[in-house]
Order: C-alpha cells, then structure tokens, then sequence
C-alpha cells in the first residue's frame, strides 16, 4: 500500500489555533457515519486528497443536510499543481488546505474517482472550467495548524470543527482494521478526526476497500503517533464560540452584581 503523508516544511506565516474555553465539550461525540461518503484511494499515493474530500463531506453534510460525493481526483490534480513533489510520493497538509481554501472541490459527477488510472493519468486530468466553477462554492473559509495537542485539546477541536486533519505515522496494523495497534512509523498517512469519546478518537479513512472498515477508532495510548494537526476553519464555528465567551462573561458580571446587591 502506498501512502502519501509529508511532514510540512517551516513556514513562519502558518497560523497556529487556539481554542477559548467557552464550548462546553461532551465526553463522548459520534455523529452518524452513514451520513458522510466514503473514499477509497486505492493505490494512489493520495491519501491526502482524500482526506481533504472528508473535510468537505463533513462541513456540506452539516450545513446541507445532504449527502455529499465530491472528488479526490479534482482536489488531486490542484495539489500537485502547488505541492511540487513528484506525484508517487503524496503531499504535506498545508497544499491540502491551501487547494481547499482557493479551488473547493468539485463534484465526483464531473470528475469521478478512477484510482484504477496510473499515478500519472489519476494526477493529470483534464481540468475543466465547469469543474472549477463547481468546486469554487465549497472553498473553506480558512484553515490552521495546532502547534501542540493533548487528548482533550483533540476532542475540543473535533467538536468544534467536527472535521480535524490528522497526518500519522502508521505501520501495516493500519490496514484491514477498525481499531489498529501501532508499533513502527513506517509509513505518513492522512486521515480526518470526526468523534471522539472517553477512550480515544474516531477517524475516517481512505484505505478500505470495504467501507465498513473505513471508520477506525485510535485509542488514547496511540495519540503519540499523530505527526501534524490542522483544521479547516468554519466562520459559524468561530462566532458561536465568541458569542459564548461573551454570554460566559455577562452571566459572570450579573453573579457578581447580585452578589454586591445581597451584601
């Protein structure tokens, strides 16, 4: 199996995130997996693209209501426009925010997934105009990375992003398993962090053939194998939270005024 994670380079003008305190974070989130499409990369080193097509599906499902199928070719083909690695070797996590945040992705009508093709006809497809149209409405607003992760920072971002760019270090236990052990960093792999509950992390993933496979849970001891943590930032998200850092705060200034009133 050939698996495309990069480590990104240094670049000083990445944006780190934060998260305030305000979101009151349940101990368990497992939202309905049947809602989300599922990708299979098969021997493409496009894990990544993938990845970023699980992003969409998850923030269109949320906000549409509707099942989403986009492309991993489309988004494929935009990253190794701007990646500049060879195409047998995948790509890093910023050039798939990047393509996100200033192409979209496409619908799989237009471009559908035939990770049958070589790694040269998969990576130079025929990108049309109305594919660029299609895709330019699903651009995400921002995005960021998480300089440093515990568990519990994992779950926060999860559920307020409900869709977290994971790049892991993996070995051959990954595959043909819903719950994977992890020994060796062997190989760099994407995947997308979308529930969580006391014990560890859910992740959907581009490997499986059999798609009742491509939810795997990470247990907590396994956390250290995460390599890079990114998100797609969704503008709603980040009002909510502000909006309930100022309620959090009056309701703190009507307790203190009814306290000075009962003296």
């Amino acid at each position: 199996m050939i698996l495309g994670g990069i480590k990104n380079k240094i670049d000083l003008r990445d944006r780190g995130l934060k998260l305030g305190s305000a979101i009151d974070i349940p101990d368990t989130y497992i939202p309905d997996w049947s809602k989300y499409q599922k990708y299979y990369q098969g021997q493409q080193p496009a894990c990544g693209a993938h990845a970023g097509s699980y992003i969409k599906t998850i923030q269109e499902s949320i906000e549409s209501g509707v099942k989403p199928n986009f492309s991993p070719r489309f988004l494929w083909n935009e990253i190794k426009k701007i990646d500049n690695y060879p195409i047998e070797v995948g790509t890093d996590m910023r050039s798939i925010l990047k393509v996100l945040s200033n192409r979209g992705i496409c619908d799989a009508s237009l471009l559908p997934n035939d990770v049958e093709l070589s790694f040269k006809e998969y990576a130079n497809a025929n990108i049309t105009q109305e594919m660029l149209d299609n895709a330019h409405p699903r651009i995400i607003d921002s995005y960021g990375f998480v300089r440093n992760w515990s568990f519990e920072s994992l779950k926060s971002y999860i559920y307020t992003f409900k869709a977290v760019l994971l790049l892991l270090y993996v070995d051959d236990a990954w595959f043909r398993s819903i719950s994977p052990t992890f020994t060796n960093r062997l190989y760099g792999h994407f995947v997308v962090a979308a529930g969580f509950d006391e014990g560890g992390i859910y992740v959907l993933d581009s490997t499986e053939r059999d798609f009742t496979r491509s939810v795997k849970y990470i247990r907590k001891k396994y956390l250290p194998f995460i390599r890079e943590v990114g998100t797609a930032t969704d503008a709603n998200n980040t009002i909510v939270s502000k909006h309930l850092e100022i309620i959090k705060l009056l309701q703190k200034v009507v307790q203190i005024y009814y306290k000075l009133l009962n003296k």
